[in-house]
């Protein structure tokens, strides 16, 4: 096996794992785990994802899958993986979407059709091995104008990425 072309230290690593949480995650996402799903912002994700958690061995194995990368580039896509997430494309329920605030507030114990589709949500993207889900109805803080503005601004930038939003 050839030589990584770049030697990054765990410093580095840490490096890109913020890199990446900063500046291409939402600010808030909901985190399911043994213990149920809760609403996260992106300073939660160093407690549940550790960047020394990207073992030499891993990277080792990225290396070899794609050989043609960088050491840098292959943590990136290692980082990429570890946190991937769920995004949920829906149509808003007449009878009655649960909100940021409302999710915050009271977690998934609501009983409108939206709580429901929210539990459902989080239990496809568990079967899915997804511990990280998204959507805009419960992880957008709309009062927040900063925090919308961001968020519209994502989700511009994945949907133009998405191969179905070029077809035409």
């Amino acid at each position: 096996m050839a030589p990584p072309k770049s030697q990054l230290s765990n410093s580095d690593v840490a490096g890109v794992f913020y890199d990446h949480v900063f500046n291409h995650m939402p600010a808030h996402l909901l985190h399911i785990d043994n213990s149920g799903v809760r609403l996260i912002n992106r300073d939660d994700l160093h407690h549940i994802y550790r960047p020394e958690h990207a073992t030499e061995e891993e990277i080792a194995l990225q290396t070899v899958k794609l050989p043609n990368r960088t050491r840098e580039e292959v943590i990136r896509n290692l980082v990429a993986q570890k946190l991937q997430y769920a995004i949920l494309s829906h149509r808003w329920s007449l009878g009655g979407e649960a909100t940021f605030q409302m999710v915050m507030e009271n977690g998934l114990d609501g009983d409108s059709p939206g709580y429901a589709k929210l539990r459902k949500f989080c239990d496809t993207a568990e079967k899915l091995g997804c511990r990280l889900a998204w959507a805009d109805t419960y992880c957008i803080d709309k009062t927040s104008s900063a925090e919308l503005d961001e968020a519209i601004r994502s989700m511009f930038k994945c949907i133009q990425d998405d191969p179905w939003f070029k077809r035409g």
